[in-house]
């Protein structure tokens, strides 16, 4: 483990010298990678013995060079050598990458809590609350100095809100801190607290600290209400992790007191933001434009607040309306982007430029944003290849496709007459397409009838196609259903007719049922996922004749259905849960000990 302590200087054989000394000689002798940072030690040995193990590393700023300066030019001075201290010591911690930063409420503490190096921030104060940094003595020395006393008492106070530990010396000061940080009592050595026993309890604390680094992880997400892929992967996933020693926590923007729409684990803790974006959509354009600012200041501040209060180690933004800020945040977290669909149509932004000029350029002006605010994010992970490559040279892009949250024990037997499409009515899912192709299948073969289970804003449309077709009786609309792998297993064939796709969650878990599927080739998903004439097929993108004949191929051919299905079941278990977790874990362990 590497810790890293941060302290003015070792030049006066006081009690807070000698603490710290024995303190840093100790761990250094069980194993840990000591490094004391002073401020101005200037090559000035230290009063008290050193161990070797124990690295010292000095700032070479003297503070004390201001006091000979009047009160003006003393605070240009200082402000500058400031600045200088903090640059340096932010340069520093970067590029050594410690575990953990110890700080005994310095002058670093000005800013320490801000410096996102994916340490763990311990303040460690040797003196009383109201005596921290000497500030009292500024009561008594006017107006002025009175001023930049609360000044920096509110600062320093506010900033060690945000560290992850306070260790004080007795329950009284404990007390004094109560409610503002998570504070641990562990006294000096004395008669009664020997060393060993303080030094137990010291590395107890950092041993429990350092093995939740890294594992606490918050996901934003818009609403857990639809019956889809992406409501379905999160929870998952947030499911998983939560049983894996994460701390996980989903915000939400607009749950709004409707149950979540997948179970989702008691120990997944949840926050929503309560704000019904929703509302705007039925407003003229100029109130629409009105309520979404307002709305989304009052997001801003109101994430904003949960992470101060929560600190997560990383938080998961899928890359919706959080993305406009949430990189600019000060807290110590890592950022992570999570796109769920590709980047032409993230918050579908293509639909906004076909309704006319203004809404052309107000598509055109978030797009930018999008990309800038992309470039600060740490990662982004995205489900194909071809995605990632569209977002080359923008930020650091990682390739992490959905998994199968299991696999089912039994396969379809295949033997039913019946095909079956899972998908929102949107559209992305292509369902005019769907109903083109089965209207030749039905030709064909008017004994076999295809079962969609999907909700969504064209719903009406969909039946209306269908109705235009006289295939209300071979085209059978269901609501979505929490019991999908029970239907794929009364189907033999899986349908996809999407003009685009992020993954395709349908297809994987039609393929882990046995279910040879017919897809469009769109250009992301349905090809990471389908080895054509292997364990499935792809066909022309948005052709729906060669849609149909593709599909009554299959129905034609039990041969063929089986092989491919027999194939699907063996081949997506490149999809395990187990692997595709593996690839997050070390993910978040690579950025976390950067």
């Amino acid at each position: 483990m590497k810790i890293i302590y941060v302290y003015n200087s070792f030049t006066i054989a006081c009690g807070a010298d000698r603490v710290i000394i024995e303190k840093a000689n100790y761990l250094a002798e069980h194993g840990y990678d000591i490094t004391i940072v002073t401020e101005s030690q200037q090559e000035r040995q230290p009063f008290l013995h050193l161990s070797p193990k124990v690295k010292l590393h000095d700032l070479e700023i003297d503070f004390e060079q201001v006091y000979k300066y009047n009160p003006l030019i003393r605070i240009f001075k200082y402000f500058s050598l400031m600045r200088r201290h903090e640059g340096i010591l932010r340069e520093y911690l970067y590029k050594e990458r410690p575990d953990i930063v110890i700080t005994t409420l310095g002058r670093d503490m000005l800013f320490l809590t801000d410096v996102k190096d994916g340490s763990i921030k311990i303040g460690e104060p040797y003196i009383a609350k109201p005596y921290v940094r000497n500030l009292i003595i500024l009561e008594n020395k006017g107006l002025f100095n009175r001023l930049i006393e609360k000044v920096w008492r509110h600062k320093i106070i506010q900033n060690c809100k945000k560290l992850d530990a306070l260790v004080l010396l007795t329950n009284d000061e404990a007390n004094n801190w109560e409610g503002e940080v998570d504070t641990f009592v562990i006294p000096r050595n004395t008669q009664r607290y020997t060393k060993d026993i303080v030094m137990e309890e010291w590395t107890n604390l950092l041993d429990s600290l350092y093995k939740k680094k890294g594992k606490k992880i918050m996901y934003i997400f818009s609403e857990l209400t639809i019956k889809g892929g992406t409501d379905k992967v999160i929870t998952y996933k947030a499911n998983y992790l939560s049983t894996h020693g994460y701390d996980v926590t989903i915000v939400t923007e607009t749950q709004m007191g409707r149950p979540h729409v997948f179970p989702l684990s008691s120990t997944v803790r949840t926050f929503d933001i309560g704000l019904n974006f929703n509302k705007q959509y039925s407003q003229s354009f100029f109130h629409r434009a009105i309520t979404y600012l307002l709305y989304m200041h009052l997001y801003k501040n109101r994430l904003k607040k949960i992470i101060k209060k929560e600190k997560p180690d990383i938080v998961i933004t899928t890359m919706g309306r959080s993305l406009d800020f949430i990189s600019r945040l000060k807290d110590s977290s890592i950022k992570i982007g999570e796109a769920h669909t590709t980047k032409y149509h993230l918050r579908s932004l293509h639909l906004m430029e076909e309704k006319g000029i203004i809404y052309k350029w107000i598509a055109k002006s978030f797009r930018r944003r999008q990309i800038s605010n992309a470039r600060k994010l740490s990662a982004l992970v995205l489900l194909t290849p071809e995605d990632a490559n569209d977002w080359k040279g923008i930020t650091n892009t990682y390739v992490i496709p959905n998994s199968i949250q299991s696999m089912p024990h039994e396969a379809s037997k295949l033997n039913q007459k019946r095909a079956i499409m899972v998908g929102r009515y949107n559209e992305a899912k292509g369902y005019e397409y769907l109903v083109e192709a089965w209207d030749i299948v039905y030709q064909k073969h008017p004994d076999w009838c295809i079962d969609i289970y999907g909700s969504g804003e064209l719903h009406d449309d969909v039946e209306n196609w269908i109705k235009e077709k006289h295939l209300e009786n071979t085209i059978i609309m269901h609501e979505p259903t929490n019991q999908i792998i029970d239907k794929y297993l009364e189907s033999s064939i899986c349908i996809v007719s999407s003009r685009y796709e992020g993954f395709s969650m349908a297809i994987v878990e039609a393929m882990a049922c046995g279910i040879p599927c017919v897809s469009f080739d769109c250009p992301y998903g349905p090809r990471n996922i389908i080895k054509d004439e292997e364990d499935g097929i792809l066909v022309e993108h948005l052709n729906s004749k060669a849609l149909a004949d593709n599909i009554c191929r299959l129905i034609e051919d039990d041969n063929l259905r089986i092989k491919l299905g027999t194939n699907a079941r063996v081949n997506i278990q490149r999809f395990s849960q187990e692997k595709i977790m593996n690839q997050w874990t070390d993910l978040f362990n690579s950025l976390t000990n950067r």
